[in-house]
Parts: C-alpha cells; structure tokens; sequence
C-alpha cells in the first residue's frame, strides 16, 4: 500500500467507486438520515457505538460526536485547551469494562472523562525513520478493545498491534513482521475479539488476516492464497457460528471455516442480481435479531446476507429518493441495544428502525397510465381467492384492482350499453363472497344498491330499492356488507340496516321506528283517508312540487289536517294551511311531527282545529328527491297519504282525536337510520354503530334491539354519531365516535371514552384495524394512531405528514388488513398502506442531560453546584437565590425517538406526574427545602422504564430565613417592644407628675410661674422624643446609593416637625438587578418611627426575592402577625434589570416616567392598600422597558399635599407639569428644583408631613 496516499483511499473510496448499477430496494426497508444539516459535525462517518448508557457515538472525519436521538454534540480539538480530544479525525470508540470511553484517532488515544466531559489524551513513541509522507499516522489508533483487565489492545498503522496498561499508562508494541522494512506489514487496521478463545485476538494486515495469542505473545497467520488479496484487508469479524469474516480492500468479502481451512469468495456478478454489491467490503455484522442474517458494508452499497439461502440484497443511495441510504460506501454497521441498525457512511449517518412503519401513499396521477384512477377511495378490500390482489372502490373511477405482483392496476367500470355491467361508477363497500369460492364479489354502489360480480363470468346483477316492494332494500346507498358466522349478509345502508338472505334472495329491513300516534288515531285516520271525502287534498305529490288548492266553509267547522312529508331535523316536503289573505294559520312542523313508517324521514303531522266560515287555501311544497313514486328510502305506510289533506269531523271523532293526539308509541327498534358500521361480536351478539342515533346491539335470537346514546351521565358513549367498530382479540368491544374513542364494559353496561386530551390526535375515529401483534390502529381526523388494547395506561402513538402518512381525510368503512400483515385506509386522496414495525419490548434508558439556572447551562466546577455532569450527579446542594432553574432529559432509545414518551414531577412540589413532551422541566422560586426531581420514559410503543432517572436537591434557606435568625428577630422585636413600654412608662410617669405639679400650683398663689415651667419642661419632653424618632427613621436609611454603571440615582428627605414615618431603601441582587423602595408609614412620631423599623427588616428579608408580589404578601403577613392595630404601610418598589423594570404599588402615590426620546412623562398609578391591611389583596404589577435619557421619579405625599397660607395643596399636577420641564436635567438638579419648589410655597416653613424623593435616571 502506498502511504502517501493512504489519506485519499480512506475517505474518497465513496467517490471513485459510484456506478450507475441499481439494484432493486427492499420497499419496507426505510433508511433515516443523519447529516450535517441535523448536526452531525462531518459527513463521513467512520465509525458507530453505543456506550453502556445508551448514548451513540459517532467518528466522523471532523470530530466525535455523542447523539441522544434529538441531537448531537460535537467534541473537537481545542489547541488552546489540553483537556480537549487530541485529534478531529476520529477512527474508533470503545468502552472498557468499567465503563470508560476510549477513543482512537489520527494523533492517538483519548480517555473521555464522563464527569466533567473532557478528555485526558495518551501518545505512544513514534517509530524512527517515518516517511515524511506517512507522517500523520504515526500515532494513529484505529482500532480498540479489551480482552484482560485494565489492558486494552489498539491497531496502528507502524507499531503493530500495541498494547496499553490502563493503570501504568504504558504502551507495548508487537509487530507482526519485526524484520520487514517500515510498509504494509505492521500495519493492523482493525481487531476483533475470537468469539469463543478469550486469549485471542483477530487483525487484518496487509493482504491477509492473522491472529494473535494474548497468554503467550504469539502470532499465527491464517493460510490463505496469496492471489486472493491485492490490497489490504480492512475488516475481519468472527462470527457465533465459527466463521471468521475478512473483508478486503480490492477482492470482495472472505467466510473462512477455521475447522477445515475452507473458505468462500463473495464477490459482485453482474447477472446475478442476488450477489455481493461490491469488491471493496469494509464492515461485516451479524444481525443480533434474525437468524442467519448478516450485515455487510461496501463502496458500493448496503447488502443484506441471507445464509440459508446464500444470497444478497443490496441498498443503494437514490438522490432523489430521502429514505435511501446517504452514500454507497458504507464506512462500519453496528446494531444497537433496541435493534435499530447504524450504517455510517461516506455521506453521513444512516439508520434502519424496524419499528418504524413505512407509510406509502397511492393516489390518482394524471399523466400516469398504471394509477389509481381516482383518489375518492370509499372501499378497500383483499381478495379471497388471491392474497396478491386488492380490490379498490372509487367514487366515480368504479372498481380498481391492484395486482402486487407487477404493481398495476386494471378497472371495471359501468357501460351504459352493456346491462351486465357495473351498475354504477361510485362504489361505498366492497365484499368478496368465500362461499363461492372466492368468485363472487358483493359491491355497493351509491345511488344504485347491491350489485353481484360474477368474476368467472364477468357479469354483474344488481339488487336495489324497490317502492311497494318490503322485501327489497330500504335503500340504495350501502356503506358496509357483512356476512355474520350463520352466513346471512347484513347490510348497512343510509336508511336502516338489512338483512340479505342470498338463497331466497329476500331482504329484511331493521328500520328506525321513531314514535308514532297511538293505534286509535292511526285507525281513525285511515277511516277518514278511505271513507269520507275531505274538504279539500293535495295528495300523491312528486319531487319538485308546488301545489295550492282552495276551499270554503260556511259555518263554523271542527276539522283535522294530515299531512305528511319529508323532513329530517326540517321539514323538506310540507304543507300548510292559509286564509284568504295568505296569512298561515297553520304549518306544517318537524319537531311535532311523528314517524309515519318506513324510512325515518317519512313524517305524518296531524292537528285538529276550529276554523271560522270562510275561504282557505291548501299548499304544498316538495324538493328534489324522496316523493311519491320516486322513494329513495322505504316508503311510509299508507304512502298515498302523501301531500295534505282536511277533513271535517263530528263530535265522536273529535273526542277521539282530543283524548290520544298528545300520545304516543315508540316500538322497540335500531337506535338510529343512518348505518356506517356492523360487527358480529364473540356471543353472536350484532352491534351497529349508527350517525343519528348512537349504538344498537341486536339479539338476532329475540329480535329485540337494545340501544346506547350519549347522555349527561358520566358512563354513556361519548356521542350519537357513531363511525366504526371493533371486536379485539381479547373481546372487548370499541367504539369510534365523533367524540373520541369508546369502550364498551359489559359487566357495567356502561363505556369510558378518550379523546385528545388523552393523547388522541383527533376526537373523530373513522376505522379500526387490529395488527398481528393485537394493537389497534385507528384512521382519525389528523393521521393514524396506534394503542395496545392490553395496556391500561392506553397510550397512543400518533402517526401524521411528518412520518409520511399524507393525507388525513378517511371514509367510513375504508380499511382492510392482508394476509401478509399489510394495512390499508382510504380517503379523499386516494389510500395509505403499511406494514407494521416490530414492536420494541425494551424500554429506554432515561438520563438528565441539562441542568440550567436562570436560563443558563451549569458545568461542573470548583464553584459550581455540580461538581460531575448533572446525568452523572445524584445530589445538588443549592442556595436561597437559585431557586429558579430547570432540567432537560431524554430516553436513550432509537427506535422513533421522536415519538417516545415522558413524564417528569419533584416530589415535594408536584402532586401529579406531569406531561414531558417538551423534554423541559422549569421551576421557579420554590421555598427553601428537600425535593427530588424524577423523570420517567416509555419507547415509541409505550413501553416504560418506572425507574427513570432522580436527583436530590437541597435549597438552603437565606442567612436571615434560618432558624437563628428568626431567633433574632424574636429577640429584636421583644426588645423594641420593651423599649416603646420603657418610653412609654417614662412618659406616663413625667405625665402624672406634671399633673400633680398643675394641680398643687393651682392651690399656691405663685401658680402662674409653676405652670409656666410645667409648659417648657413638656415642650422640651416632646422635642427629645420627636428628635429620638427623627433620628430612629433616619437610622433606617440606606448610609450610602448604590452606584450602578447604567443608572444615576439622587434622593431628598425632609422630615416634618412631628416625625411623619417616609423610608426609601435600595437593594442590589448578585445578578445585577436593583430594588428600590419607597414608603410611607401611617400615623406619626415614635409608631411611624416603629413601623419603619419593621419595613426595613422585612425589605432586607424579601429584596432578593425577584417576585414583588410575593414580597407584598410576606410583609403584609409578617406586619398582620405583629398586631400593630391601624398601623399600616404604604409601599412603592420597583425593580430595574438591564432595560427592564417592574413596579408596584401599595397606598402610594404615583409615581412618573419621563420618556427621554418622546419627552414624555408617564404617569403609572395604582389602585391598592398598604401594606398590613389585608390579606391576599390582588396587587398589580407593571412591566415596562427602560431607554438612555429615561427618568424616574419617585415620592412621598409630602410635596403634593403641601399646604400654604391660603390651605391650597401644591398637588400632583404642578409635580407632573415641573417634572416634564426639568426632567433632561440630572437627578442632583430635579431634586434641588422640587426641594425650592416646596420650600417657596410654605414660605420656607417646615413641613406638617415629611417630603421624600427619589430620582433615577438612564444614563446613555
């Protein structure tokens, strides 16, 4: 082999070796590809693994690459970082026996450190005297394993096969040919461990394999002809048969039999379809789940060999066709834990999912001569006597017969000339008769009935609805035929359901009997109708119809009007009666009508009335369609009542109709007309699924019906329109309804329902179908799902466009399974079949792969919270301000990943388990304690893994919400108490002295000097106790602003002669965001004094916390279970991070936002109480965004409600208008302008309030 160009033969094999020879496809092999575009680093992948946690692992040309089934992470070399791989182009991966990642790579060996995701990188000595062109590969390992403990074996490209000692960090070499010249004959490209000899190691090398004794150090080649290798061998695998596999660079694929010594040459034939696609076989495997099957990896596609019958199947890559391999040169294969195969190859990374259900889609194509003809696909069925023929019944193409033998169709269609032919071109149903031996086929056709398909003879003879005739069908429109196990067929027609006895050629019908008048007035009515001639009729009346016919009576008459029409939930064909000005006196009504027999929109209405003398007119209206001799329906009883007509009436007749026309009959029948689906269930027991009534369930022994309608009650079917039925294997009974799924409980009479908020991806279930394997597929609304009917849990996967189902607009009744397996719907746009996958018993592994905190990713470190990967950590420890964070997770199972299953819940927190589709569990601000976060995970067939992955976390309380501190406060708050009853108790006590001081001075005659002294020494008493509670409010004041790169903040404080309770206070978070309070306390002197005092304690506790409204509540609670009384606080907070603010009132003014770009002031107030007065008060929060040159100011009432000489207020709107006049100024400068402002209007008097502002301005 020439090294200078060993680089160009290992990845550019794929492009010299493309034929234009392509071998048939396996139709239900679906390739999904994996390339860069999905975040694959490189497209020439070079090797596949999968690691012990479920990961797969992918070596690309550029990089490695770990994948959980929804994306990738690259590890790439960084020459800036020691701890990053050694090398981008990656050659082999293997984990050693304890778990650990080692990866081979153009510059050596690499050890992936899973904790903290770095790597540590070893190096062996390189060989004396490299050619310059070979240089790259003298680190090269392209290939690892393990046989003992802590050793691993490694191919390289100079040094032989090389041995690493896992704990010395030592490297051995052993050279298969130690006196050959540096070349080909030390090369080792791949290992591979003896299936059965654990002392024995298999490599290729150059023109041959060989293998190596690890116990004694020995070499042993395998006698092959010399002339059966022109290059080198680049894979060999030993199989569980014994065989050992070579495959070779130039020769084809080698089986040798080590017991004989014989061997057997695969390579490609030309004629002969079924052999090896290509001379150049990198890969060999041996499939895990069928028998006798391997996989085998060329430059010039996929082969699939069978070893019974010696044969090949080959897979190329098609361009236009997504669902082919990517690339022809298929690199390495490997079969993960679920089955799902990986191919990686020149063009990215491929994978075969047998669960996955290859969806094809048959529609009509124009231009095309072999298609569906039309896309209206109503009936599908799969012959009796040939299982490679479908039957197709289109709505207007006629009957398509699929051959899937050589994939054509053939059509039978309706000839106008040929009275043996198809009745008509839309067929609703389709069955073939297996009495006949298969050659009958039974088809319903819309509009036209039953018609009978000789198939021998190719004749057809056509049953349809027949007026007069009770033995013929009710009507012409048939969605399903049905033959039940006494081999009666059963008919369901869009007017009741029949009964087709096919000897005697004799229909019964099993009609909707809707209530009636009771057999008195039915009796009379006849009477009338057959013995007296009426005032005036309109009788017998055709489609389209417009009749008026006129009478007159002379005295006041008693008379009775029948009338009877088409209506169904309206009245279709009605009449009435009017006066002589057109004005209606009487009409005909649906809701008051009853059932006149026959089929269920035949309606006869009846209604006695006193009529003055007079002249009245008789009309009559019908529409197109059911009307006297031209019924598409079973005609009613006594059809030629049809029309209107009035009789007069005696006294005896009246009594008759007056004492039964309110009553009424309802006989025992089907629940509804319109039929769409039949089934015999395990008992002999027929249930039919009706749209217009619900469910019926007919005991054929009895003849008796008993019917199931939707209800208020908890338990009834979910709705009246009823599309399909379903008999499983293990008997229960299934409902599709328009509402969902329903199944029916025997024991209990009663049905439990799914719809969407279940998981369903439609409430309308059109058909079922049960597969080999027991589940149920279901044609819905939007797409098709699947459920097992064993599982209680009943969990649906969802098939939709996106896994190439494209259409989802079904036909009732349009479904059939084949012999194969093979499934079918119909629909509006032609017919989706599919086989379905293998089902996946083995449930996935389920790992959290992020933890974030506030939106951000946590690594591991020497600070950080995790100190391994959080899918490694059990544990987290974390403080009071880190409470907001969230977890990603995922199920490590390939099989349709995208459709497996999560539900995630903290224990502690969460009552239920919660739906994790989104693979993403935020939480924010929980309470300081112990949780568990757990996530748990089923398969893309619902198989679930209960254990799941947990972890532990600790939130540790603030400094000031531990016990000790609360201890602290305990103690504060006693001691305040005990110094306001110390002042307090002075203040009594210098009281009654005064007192007794006033009242000795009035019996002295100097009392005008005492009283003088009484006076100065209480106003001295009253100036120490205001300066000590100016002094405690100015205590609680920050002693210094925070000083903000982005913000520029003043504030002004005066207070008043008599303390009046103004705090403002400021709080930076350590992620930057500011908390700045203003308050004002009620009352005044040492309470406000007290009252300020508490604010700040609890302002310092909930600064922190990022929700004001919490903050609200928490003082508003702490303040209530102080019991100041009336004492209360009037609080405005707001919060400033990066552009962003939030505010929110409680009692305070308002306050104003001066808009630097439109110089603007804003003013934002808010409707609330201070804090302290009630509990859970709904306060307000506004959010707003914050610009360079925006303002804010902030204030007390002190200003506003200033009062001058004159007892005017100075008020908010001189503020507002001051404000917007000076508000580009600086904080410094609008703060001495309101300061002057207030100052001038009290004439430079002190304040009776305190005056507070605080002003903070967006710098640029």
């Amino acid at each position: 082999m020439n090294l200078g160009k060993f680089p160009q033969i290992l990845f550019c094999f794929a492009l010299l070796w493309i034929t234009n020879n392509l071998f048939a496809q396996n139709t239900d092999v679906v390739f999904e590809r994996l390339n860069t575009s999905h975040g694959l680093s490189n497209n020439t992948a070079q090797r596949v693994f999968q690691d012990s946690k479920g990961f797969i692992w992918v070596a690309t040309a550029d990089g490695l690459n770990r994948y959980d089934g929804y994306s990738f992470k690259t590890f790439r070399n960084d020459p800036q970082d020691t701890t990053s791989i050694i090398s981008n182009t990656i050659w082999s991966i293997y984990e050693d026996r304890t778990g650990n990642i080692w990866i081979g790579s153009e510059g050596g060996l690499s050890l992936f450190v899973r904790e903290t995701e770095t790597f540590k990188n070893f190096i062996y000595e390189a060989m004396p005297n490299i050619p310059e062109q070979a240089i790259r590969w003298v680190a090269a390992v392209f290939s690892i394993t393990q046989l003992e403990e802590n050793v691993l074996w490694m191919g390289t490209v100079f040094n032989g096969l090389t041995k690493f000692d896992i704990t010395t960090k030592q490297f051995t070499h052993f050279l298969p040919d130690p006196d050959a010249p540096i070349g080909n004959s030390n090369i080792v490209i791949w290992l591979a461990n003896d299936y059965k000899d654990k002392n024995t190691l298999w490599f290729s090398i150059d023109r041959g394999i060989s293998s190596f004794n690890t116990s004694n150090n020995t070499f042993k080649n395998v006698n092959l002809p010399k002339e059966l290798f022109s290059g080198q061998v680049w894979e060999v695998y030993p199989d569980s048969k014994g065989y050992i596999w070579a495959g070779t660079e130039k020769d084809g694929l080698i089986r040798l039999n080590l017991e004989n010594d014989e061997y057997v040459l695969f390579t490609p034939d030309p004629t002969n379809p079924e052999s090896i696609s290509g001379f150049g076989t990198w890969a060999v495997i041996e499939d895990k789940n069928e028998t006798n099957t391997f996989w085998v990896g060329t430059r010039n596609g996929l082969n699939k060999y069978d070893l019974n019958t010696n044969t090949f199947f080959a897979f190329k890559s098609d361009v236009h066709d997504q669902s082919t391999l990517s690339s022809d040169f298929v690199f390495d294969i490997f079969q993960d834990r679920t089955g799902v195969l990986w191919i990686a190859t020149a063009g990215g990374l491929d994978k075969i999912d047998p669960g996955r259900v290859p969806f094809r889609n048959y529609a009509h194509i124009p231009a095309a001569k072999n298609s569906l003809n039309e896309n209206d696909v109503y009936a599908l069925l799969e012959s009796t006597k040939d299982d490679e023929v479908l039957w197709i019944g289109t709505y207007g193409g006629g009957i398509n017969r699929l051959d899937a033998t050589n994939n054509s169709f053939t059509y039978i269609k309706h000839n106008p000339g040929n009275l043996n032919s198809l009745s008509g071109d839309s067929i609703r149903s389709l069955y073939q008769d297996p009495d006949d031996n298969g050659e009958i086929l039974w088809v319903g056709v819309a509009g036209k009935g039953l018609d009978r398909y000789d198939l021998k003879n190719k004749k057809f003879e056509n049953y349809s609805y027949q007026s007069g005739n009770p033995n013929s069908l009710s009507s012409n429109t048939i969605r399903q035929i049905y033959e039940t196990r006494d081999g009666m067929l059963w008919l369901a027609t869009a007017s009741g359901l029949n009964k087709f006895d096919r000897k005697k050629e004799i229909f019964t019908r099993y009609l909707l009997q809707d209530t009636t008048y009771v057999a008195p007035i039915r009796k009379l009515l006849l009477t009338l109708h057959s013995t007296k001639k009426p005032l005036q009729s309109i009788l017998k009346v055709g489609e389209s119809a417009d009749h008026t016919q006129s009478f007159t009576i002379s005295q006041k008459t008693s008379v009775l009007i029948a009338a009877m029409g088409e209506g169904q939930d309206d009245m279709y064909d009605h009449g009435w009666l009017e006066d002589s000005d057109g004005k209606k006196i009487w009409i005909m009504d649906f809701d008051e009508s009853k059932h006149a027999g026959g089929g269920a929109k035949n309606r006869l209405h009846l209604k006695l009335l006193e009529l003055e003398s007079g002249q009245y007119n008789l009309r009559y209206v019908s529409d197109i369609g059911h009307s006297y001799s031209n019924w598409n329906v079973a005609e009613p009883i006594n059809a030629s009542m049809w029309g209107i007509q009035v009789f007069e009436i005696n006294n005896e007749e009246k009594r008759i109709i007056s004492q039964n026309i309110n009553k009424n009959e309802k006989p025992n029948s089907i629940a509804g007309s319109n039929i769409s689906s039949i089934i015999e269930d395990g008992y002999g027991m027929l249930w039919v699924a009706t749209q217009d009534g619900g469910l019926s369930k007919l005991d054929r022994k009895s003849g008796n019906f008993t019917n199931y309608r939707s209800s208020s009650e908890t338990n009834s079917l979910s709705n009246n329109i009823a599309f399909s039925l379903h008999e499983d294997n293990y008997g229960s009974l299934w409902i599709g309804t328009q509402s969902g799924l329903n199944k029916f409980d025997a024991a209990t009479n009663s049905f439990k329902s799914w719809t969407t908020k279940d998981g369903l991806p439609n409430n309308a279930i059109i058909n079922f179908l049960e597969d080999e394997s027991g589940k149920i597929w279901m044609a819905t609304g939007n797409g098709i799902t699947k459920f097992d009917p064993n599982d209680e849990s009943l969990t649906f996967i969802n098939y939709g466009v996106q896994d190439g189902v494209k259409f989802d607009q079904y036909y009732i009744g349009s479904k059939t399974r084949t012999t194969n397996g093979s499934m079918f719907f119909g629909g509006r746009s032609g017919f989706v079949s599919f086989k379905p996958g293998k089902n996946n018993p083995q449930p996935p592994h389920t790992l959290i792969s992020d933890f974030q905190i506030f939106n951000q990713s946590v690594l591991p470190g020497k600070d950080s919270p995790l100190q391994k990967h959080i899918s490694e950590t059990e544990s987290l420890e974390l403080s009071h301000d880190q409470n907001v964070f969230s977890f990603e997770f995922t199920a490590l199972h390939y099989s349709r990943p995208e459709k497996n299953l999560y539900l995630f819940k903290m224990e502690g927190f969460d009552k239920d388990w919660i739906d994790g589709t989104r693979r993403f569990a935020p939480y924010t601000n929980l309470d300081p304690g112990k949780y568990t976060f757990q996530v748990k995970a089923a398969n893309s067939d619902g198989v679930w893994n209960e254990k799941g992955a947990s972890v532990n976390i600790t939130i540790h309380p603030p400094w000031w919400r531990t016990y000790w501190a609360y201890g602290g406060y305990v103690f504060l708050f006693l001691g305040i108490i005990f110094a306001i009853d110390r002042i307090q108790r002075r203040r009594m006590i210098i009281k009654t002295r005064e007192r007794m001081k006033i009242q000795a001075a009035e019996h002295r005659a100097e009392s005008a000097e005492l009283q003088a002294r009484a006076v100065q020494a209480e106003n001295e008493r009253k100036s120490k106790e205001l300066e000590e509670a100016r002094q405690l409010q100015l205590s609680m004041l920050p002693k210094e602003l925070p000083q903000l790169p982005n913000l520029d903040i003043a504030v002004y404080m005066q207070t008043a002669t008599e303390v009046g309770g103004d705090y403002y206070d400021f709080h930076v978070s350590l992620d930057g965001t500011l908390t700045v309070v203003i308050g004002d306390a009620t009352g005044h002197g040492m309470k406000a004094g007290t009252m300020v005092t508490t604010a700040k304690s609890l302002f310092n506790s909930y600064a922190p916390n990022p929700d004001i409204l919490f903050s609200f509540q928490e003082i508003t609670r702490c303040i209530k279970q102080m019991n100041f009384g009336k004492l209360s606080m009037c609080l405005t907070m707001l919060k400033i991070k990066g552009d962003k603010m939030q505010i929110s009132t409680a009692g305070m003014p308002p306050s104003f936002i001066f808009r630097g770009d439109t110089k603007v002031v804003e003013e934002h107030l808010f409707k609330a109480m201070p804090l302290g007065t009630m509990e859970k008060f709904p306060y307000e929060v506004k959010d707003t965004t914050l610009k360079a040159g925006d303002t804010i100011l902030l204030m007390s009432d002190g200003l506003p409600e200033l009062s001058n000489n004159s007892g005017d207020m100075y008020g908010y709107k001189k503020i507002r208008n001051g404000f917007e006049d000076i508000a580009e100024k600086s904080p410094e400068e609008i703060i001495t302008y309101l300061k002057n402002e207030g100052s001038d209007w009290v004439n430079h008097e002190a304040p009776d309030d305190d005056v507070t502002f605080v002003v903070i301005k967006v710098k640029n």
